[in-house]
């Protein structure tokens, strides 16, 4: 049979529709339906730490030194497929002066390297310090169910460059200039890393020289490690295949390529079925390799002077493999592109890829109802001073009523306030009083209460960029975006949102904005009670609230707005104010005596602080406290050190109201955001303690979390009925705070139905602490 010319052209099309490869649709197919605003530092010196995702969520880390650069907090965020915050961990960690590195350094290190057993669920982060006398590791465990890190030390002559989480509960390392896989087993007993294998990949036919990178595949429970071969100057990739009982070299293989370090990815049916390439992103190359042998199925490169079409341009690529369309994903600043499978190029071509990407900040289709341009922190009106006068006040978005007015005597302005833009004279501020300040030569009296509590923000570079991409089961796909950049005359700031995209065509209609949007006066928009809330602006009308902070003058509507996970603060003893549910907001919220001790925080030197704060000698005025006494006999509410993973039971115990009976462990307070908190806020070094339940359901016990913002939404706000004495859940007042009087229970107190039994009713009796029990300061 002969080959027409028609047919000649017929299969040459056919063959690069095939070098294509098999995606069709672009990026720019996607659409924005939610932002995320993750872990972030306001004004001092943390900073952004690494992502990773299992499919089902993604994890976000970064420090925060809580407005200053004090202390480092280690922060990780559970981030669900649809943009809620399921889990929030954090950890304190100390400081300590290194010889001859000049500058105090973390007593832990932060984590670099972050990685999730697919299987699992279970999260690693890694980090280490590589001074000489003072070598030392750290490995995090987490999940999403876990309200606190187990922290395990290792050690190691030079640093890890990639760790996993094995399915057995191990973690798997590769370190710099070692030629080798380490297995450790974390002992809880110790809190250390305990080797418990090593496989070398220096021997056998295609020895590797260098190792680079690894990943894990919990279906195949085999590591794949990226790196250069010893022979010909090649690049080199590996299997180790580990089990229960054994760690075991499978193949080592030399990839015909000289020059670029890969970054490996998986490929695969779905995120549970086992991977049948190992894909090798360079800005060099892209090869897909066999997975049970190691040999190359298709590999391409670039001429010298190019790169490879991935994200960002002539770096490491920032990619994701997608299972759900066979396509890799890769970002950079604020773009996003798709890359065939097959070949790793785009439409078909490996340059001028521009046209196809999707900016999804700096030109967002019109379409979009979402934009992340709401999520900077640098474009937050309400974190900066505001224009006064006639150009815009009143109508300012972020300016309520009564906050400013004009001064038409500009004579009574001068340098002699305390204003706190007094002294630099580029931005055209001075005052005449504490209360009165210049702006731009416009005059307006302000609440300082509200302003320049953040001073302003100036954006690093463009201010924004994407750090990761994701994809997850349900076919959403996830861009860690960073905002970040400087502190007028302070330090600096920093967020992590997570931009989540789909590409089904149709924008499910958000029922909280439409309630919102339905709303046409300021007093029917407030009331609103939504999962989000609502927020009144003066150019756009009702919209959805986008954060606590601007649900504003209701309680019912702030508290109900569970996605945010809100806390009613008292500012002073007439005015309550939303904010995110932490201590730092309880506390910085409040202006007076009465409204700190009611927030849970300490009143010193005439300002509400964290006890941390508290300087030596001050007086402190500490929160009222109760005894919760059983209304039949004479035992209490009280708390033990008998809980796990960071928590202590809720009990019941004997007690008395003389000094020599009353224990620190029976001594709490209900704030007016309904969280239960105990006496130890105060005395010990955890400051943020409350009670909350894993479920609201009958037969959960009551725990006392260390950090209440790990607990979300209705599991953690109680309230005592004065009349029938009990003790519930805002949520469901049908459950009663009980006495467990079982071999299950033992003396723990637990959630049952109401029944008007005495072991559900308490009276709750003010008592004064023992002045021995007081802070020394």
């Amino acid at each position: 049979m002969t080959i027409t010319s028609f047919n000649r052209i017929l299969l040459l099309a056919i063959l690069l529709l095939l070098i294509a490869g098999s995606a069709s649709g672009a990026a720019k197919d996607l659409t924005l339906i939610s932002v995320t605003d993750s872990v972030a530092e306001t004004n001092g010196c943390g900073g952004s730490g690494p992502s990773a995702s299992d499919g089902s969520f993604v994890i976000l880390t970064g420090t925060d030194t809580d407005a200053g650069c004090g202390d480092d907090s280690i922060v990780q965020h559970f981030v669900d497929s649809d943009g809620n915050i399921v889990n929030d961990i954090r950890e304190e960690a100390g400081y300590f002066m290194p010889d001859g590195e000049g500058g105090r350094q973390p007593d832990l290190p932060n984590p670099s390297l972050a990685a999730v057993n697919e299987k699992t669920g279970m999260v690693v982060t890694s980090g280490y310090y590589d001074w000489q006398e003072n070598r030392k590791g750290v490995v995090r465990i987490s999940s999403r169910k876990l309200g606190s890190y187990k922290t395990f030390e290792f050690s190691l002559l030079t640093k890890p460059l990639a760790v996993a989480m094995l399915n057995d509960g191990n973690v798997a390392m590769i370190r710099e200039d070692g030629l080798d896989v380490i297995v450790f087993e974390p002992w809880a007993s110790t809190g250390k890393l305990v080797e418990v294998s090593r496989v070398a990949l220096d021997a056998g036919d295609n020895p590797m020289k260098t190792l680079k990178t690894m990943i894990y595949d919990p279906a195949l429970s085999a590591l794949f490690i990226g790196g250069n071969a010893k022979k010909d100057g090649l690049r080199g990739l590996a299997r180790v295949n580990v089990g229960n009982e054994f760690t075991k070299l499978a193949w080592t293989a030399k990839v015909d390529m000289t020059r670029g370090t890969a970054k490996l990815h998986l490929r695969r049916k779905s995120f549970d079925s086992p991977a049948y390439e190992v894909l090798l992103l360079s800005r060099h190359f892209y090869v897909r390799a066999d997975v049970s042998d190691g040999s190359e199925i298709d590999a391409s490169r670039v001429q010298d002077e190019y790169f490879w079409p991935w994200l960002p341009y002539g770096e490491a690529p920032k990619a994701a493999y997608d299972p759900t369309r066979d396509v890799i994903w890769t970002t950079s600043g604020t773009r996003l592109r798709m890359h065939s499978a097959e070949s790793g190029l785009v439409e078909g071509k490996a340059f001028n890829m521009d046209r196809h990407d999707l900016d999804f900040y700096n030109d967002p289709p019109k379409s979009w109802d979402v934009t992340l341009k709401d999520s900077n922190p640098a474009t937050d009106l309400s974190e900066q001073p505001p224009y006064c006068g006639t150009r815009l006040y009143p109508n300012h978005p972020d300016v309520e009523e009564g906050k400013f007015v004009d001064v038409d005597d500009e004579s009574n302005c001068s340098n002699s306030g305390r204003c706190p833009y007094v002294g630099r004279p580029r931005f055209g501020v001075t005052c005449s009083d504490p209360d009165v300040c210049c702006i731009y030569n416009d005059c307006c009296i302000l609440d300082p209460s509200s302003y320049f509590e953040n001073w302003r923000r100036y954006p690093s570079g463009d201010g924004v960029g994407s750090m990761a991409v994701y994809v997850t089961a349900d076919r959403k796909v996830h861009v860690v975006v960073w905002f970040g950049g400087g502190v007028d005359d302070e330090e600096s700031y920093y967020q992590l949102s997570l931009a989540t995209f789909d590409d089904d065509g149709a924008v499910v209609p958000d029922e909280d904005e439409e309630e919102c949007t339905d709303q046409t006066s300021k007093t029917e928009c407030r009331n609103m009670v939504t999962s989000t809330g609502c927020y009144w602006s003066k150019t756009k009308g009702c919209i959805k609230a986008k954060k606590c902070s601007k649900i504003k003058k209701n309680k019912k509507a702030c508290l109900a707005a569970a996605e945010y996970d809100c806390a009613w603060w008292m500012r002073d003893e007439k005015r309550y104010v939303c904010n995110d549910d932490t201590l730092f907001k309880a506390c910085s919220a409040a202006r007076d005596m009465t409204a700190c001790k009611t927030n849970g925080c300490l009143w010193s030197n005439n300002d509400c602080v964290k006890k941390d704060d508290v300087v030596a000698n001050d007086v402190v005025i500490i929160p009222d406290y109760f005894m919760a006494f059983s209304f039949l006999s004479s035992w209490c509410i009280g708390h033990d050190g008998g809980g796990t993973q960071g928590r202590d039971d809720v009990v019941y115990d004997v007690c008395g109201m003389d000094d020599d009976d009353k224990e620190q462990d029976h001594l709490w307070t209900i704030n007016e955001s309904g969280h239960w908190k105990p006496f130890s806020n105060i005395i010990r070094d955890e400051l943020n303690k409350c009670v909350t339940v894993d479920w609201i359901e009958e037969g959960e016990k009551l725990y006392l979390i260390e950090e209440c913002g790990n607990a979300k939404g209705d599991k953690k706000k109680w309230q005592f009925n004065s009349s029938k004495r009990t003790i519930t859940l805002k949520a469901d007042s049908s459950l009663c705070v009980t006495r467990g009087m079982s071999d299950r229970y033992q003396n723990a107190m637990v959630l049952k139905k109401c029944d008007g039994g005495g072991d559900q009713q308490f009276d709750l009796r003010d008592v004064k602490p023992p002045a021995a029990w007081l802070p020394a300061h």
